[in-house]
């Protein structure tokens, strides 16, 4: 695995590369201000200073492509879960649950994923997508609640896993405000928590000078993709949701 901090991951050209390098490869490059992109049959030219693309006539363009969830990488210890639940109703309603947890010395992060799935109906902290925010390494995990429901996941397409960070908001073409690119979030795993479709990732707490120090905070725009059955024929459509997150030093009293 790659070396933590982050730079020296990039000076020794492993895994952790920008989320705009160019080619389209597997997750692996060198870290560029600039890069080139094929999609389709044009080239598109990416530039990460402000998170939207222009061709090569300047022209800024609607589409973005945002960070993925990195490789696997070796940080700092996470003594934490922090689980997020969710679950449409028949009203079509979203339900989100949230819930953190340490990680005692005669358990495993699995043990205290499962404790809270099976709490979560009665044992939560925050409802909706109010008041995410990591202060400590942890291990991120979503669960889906409804049946046959299941998060986006293409072994082909590490690029583009069940969450991918934006430096800007969609729809909003007059905001100024810039996210930060993705330097915290590691190791995506999908699995089944009690029968139920689920991820994690590792969420270090850090920016890409390494784990975050004193009050420094980071925010994150990112869209995480569900795959919601059809009710006829068995197969699924590509769904999104989009919650913000922050993350927050050791000495950040916000």
């Amino acid at each position: 695995m790659p070396k933590w901090p982050m730079k020296d991951m990039r000076q020794s050209g492993a895994s952790a590369a920008s989320p705009f390098d160019a080619g389209q490869g597997g997750g692996r490059g060198t870290r560029a201000s600039r890069g080139f992109r094929q999609q389709s049959s044009d080239y598109i030219l990416f530039e990460p200073e402000d998170g939207f693309p222009v061709d090569l006539n300047g022209k800024r363009l609607l589409q973005r492509n945002g960070g993925h969830i990195r490789e696997e990488v070796n940080g700092p210890p996470c003594r934490e879960v922090y689980l997020v639940w969710l679950k449409f109703d028949a009203t079509g309603k979203l339900h989100v649950r949230q819930k953190s947890s340490p990680i005692q010395a005669t358990q495993t992060h699995q043990d205290v994923e499962q404790i809270l799935y099976r709490n979560i109906g009665t044992q939560y902290q925050n409802t909706n997508f109010d008041n995410m925010t990591w202060k400590a390494p942890c291990y991120l995990t979503f669960v889906i609640e409804n049946q046959g429901w299941k998060f986006y996941w293409r072994e082909h397409d590490i690029r583009h896993g069940p969450i991918r960070f934006f430096r800007r908001k969609d729809k909003v073409p007059s905001e100024t405000r810039l996210y930060a690119d993705n330097w915290a979030f590691f190791n995506a795993e999908q699995f089944d928590l009690d029968g139920h479709s689920a991820f994690r990732c590792t969420n270090y707490v850090s920016n890409e000078r390494g784990p975050l120090t004193g009050r420094d905070t980071v925010d994150y725009c990112f869209q995480i993709y569900l795959e919601a059955p059809f009710a006829i024929g068995g197969r699924h459509i590509t769904m999104l949701i989009d919650p913000d997150g922050q993350n927050q030093g050791p000495g950040c009293g916000c």
